[in-house]
């Protein structure tokens, strides 16, 4: 079964109506599960988690742990026949918000045992290997780390080098190699660790996933790296010499290994994004509240329209960056998904508007902003990493255009195979001729949205053939060059990216009118409306530099500064 991806549709001019609409919820009986939980966490987190107690002491206790263990935290995506929660990603998206509130290495932890370090034995792990490793997973006994980054293999994960080979008996693969920046590495718990696989027959090495408990002999462990931010989070190389790993500890299929990687990525980006809304979220709660305390000129500042600006700018972007996460977060659990562009679509917005409303409320904050007895200067250097997690918000934009032009691309070979022939595929051509008179005189428009929408709805429609149209041509364009441009590329992404973003809060909004009523709707209508201003200024922007640009500037301005050349 092809699995279906609501934005790969846009870049062919088509809304997956039936995905976007009603905006997903959870279930009555999980809604009450999940606030038990959460107030639970808020209660501990007021007593006994200090954030700047953590940073300071550059570690989280085995105290804090064991509690967040005891209330099920670590267990809250595994099924319950493995002693887990079994709640739904809309459910640990929440948490994530939720712990990223209360401190950003918390986050950074759980996400890192949660959204990828146990997510590969979830989804390819056997029956044996998940009764064997999963309870005391779910339980914070074992904290889960994911092993995949090297020194040689950041963005290009295919090209590790750490090998496995099978033992003289055939009962363990013996692992050599290190891995870097491994995320709750230092804790030596259950290790999910990416190799090639040494193939006796000398035939090419084949990509595996492992689970290596932290306690077999030949495990060393670095020193915690001293980072910017995120302090209190374990970071840590961890070198593999002659490691005994038992066979069946092999997950999935040999050579499925990568395919594993990447999946188990895609859920790490969307817990990160909602991480990042919920550190959004906190930004724009101290920010307001000092803004009506802090007073000037005899108001407070509050009452001044540039302050306004800035409040109104974290609260809209939030409220967008809130829709695409639990959009996505409703539709990953669907067999007839694929929501990998949509994940790389939260990372990277959330991601980026989580720094910006740093940057907004640290400066709404003034002078105390930037001292340590006030919070931001924390939340600036714990959000810095976002952009960079679990692949680089650039990687993500290339990943984000490729994919989603693949099937345009390869549309277009067919149209021109058929265009050789035109008597023997007169069906396709005439499927293309209804398909461009579709997209330039009659595009997909959206059904049953409120009237004070009308106008925005009409906006995406608009927008989305116009990628489609833009889509087509720089393919025609550039042909199979049309990976090396990467100007080019990102501009299609952000276009993309805010397409997804008009069509998460149009849908949320949507929900909230129904639910609520238009009379007590007007905060989210404003929000909505406010977001689809400023997308639309990005994407007017984006569209306009596909054909007119200085990108040849940019190239030959990089070449003189390469060759040493600065500025007098």
């Amino acid at each position: 079964m092809q699995k279906r991806s609501i934005v790969k549709n846009l870049f062919d001019g088509n809304i997956e109506e039936d995905f976007i609409f009603p905006f997903p919820t959870q279930s009555e009986e999980e809604r009450e599960n999940l606030d038990f939980l959460i107030d639970s966490l808020r209660k501990f987190a007021k007593e006994k988690i200090n954030p700047k107690k953590l940073e300071e002491e550059g570690k989280i206790s085995w105290e804090i742990l064991n509690a967040l263990g005891e209330m099920g935290i670590f267990g809250m995506i595994i099924p319950e026949e493995y002693e887990g929660f079994g709640m739904s990603q809309w459910a640990y998206n929440r948490v994530m918000e939720e712990m990223a509130k209360i401190d950003a290495s918390l986050a950074t932890m759980l996400g890192a045992h949660e959204s990828i370090g146990v997510k590969p034995l979830l989804l390819y792990g056997n029956e044996e290997q998940k009764r064997k490793f999963l309870p005391s997973i779910a339980k914070g006994e074992k904290i889960a780390a994911f092993c995949l980054t090297e020194a040689s293999a950041g963005s290009d994960p295919s090209s590790i080098k750490t090998k496995a080979k099978i033992s003289d008996d055939g009962k363990y693969l013996i692992l050599d190699g290190s891995k870097l920046f491994v995320t709750n590495g230092s804790f030596r718990g259950i290790y999910t660790v990416f190799a090639k696989l040494e193939d006796t027959d000398e035939k090419k090495d084949s990509f595996i996933a492992l689970l290596v408990p932290g306690d077999l002999e030949g495990i060393s462990i670095s020193k915690e790296e001293e980072k910017l931010g995120i302090k209190a989070s374990s970071t840590v190389e961890i070198t593999f010499e002659n490691v005994k790993v038992p066979k069946e500890n092999l997950i999935g299929e040999i050579g499925k290994g990568l395919k594993i990687a990447l999946e188990a990525l895609d859920w790490g980006r969307l817990g990160l994004a909602a991480g990042c809304v919920g550190g959004a979220k906190e930004l724009l709660r101290i920010s307001s509240e000092y803004s009506r305390e802090r007073v000037q000129f005899g108001s407070p500042i509050s009452d001044f329209e540039l302050i306004k600006k800035k409040l109104s700018r974290i609260a809209f972007l939030t409220y967008a960056a809130d829709s695409m996460v639990y959009l996505t977060a409703g539709i990953s659990e669907r067999d007839d998904v694929d929501f990998s562009l949509e994940s790389a679509i939260c990372k990277t917005f959330a991601s980026e508007i989580l720094w910006e409303s740093v940057n907004e409320a640290l400066q709404v904050a003034g002078g105390y902003g930037y001292t340590k007895d006030y919070p931001y200067e924390k939340y600036l250097r714990d959000a810095r990493i976002n952009t960079i997690f679990e692949g680089t918000n650039e990687i993500q934009r290339l990943f984000i255009a490729l994919y989603g032009i693949r099937g345009v691309g390869e549309y277009l070979k067919q149209m021109g195979r058929a265009l050789k022939s035109p008597f023997t595929s007169i069906g396709i051509l005439k499927d293309f001729a209804y398909k461009e008179i579709k997209k330039r005189i009659a595009p997909e428009k959206l059904k049953g949205i409120p009237s004070p929408l009308k106008r925005e709805a009409n906006m995406v429609s608009q927008y989305t053939q116009a990628l489609s149209i833009w889509t087509e041509r720089v393919l025609k364009r550039y042909g199979k060059k049309i990976i090396e441009k990467e100007y080019i590329l990102e501009r299609l992404a952000d276009v993309a990216i805010y397409l997804y973003g008009m069509l998460a809060t149009l849908s949320k909004t949507d929900s909230i009118i129904k639910e609520k009523s238009l009379e007590n709707s007007s905060y989210e209508i404003m929000l909505c409306k406010a977001f689809f201003f400023e997308a639309r200024k990005q994407i007017r922007h984006r569209i306009s530099y596909l054909n007119r640009n200085i990108d040849d500037f940019w190239s030959e301005i990089s070449k003189n500064i390469i060759k040493g050349k600065t500025i007098s």
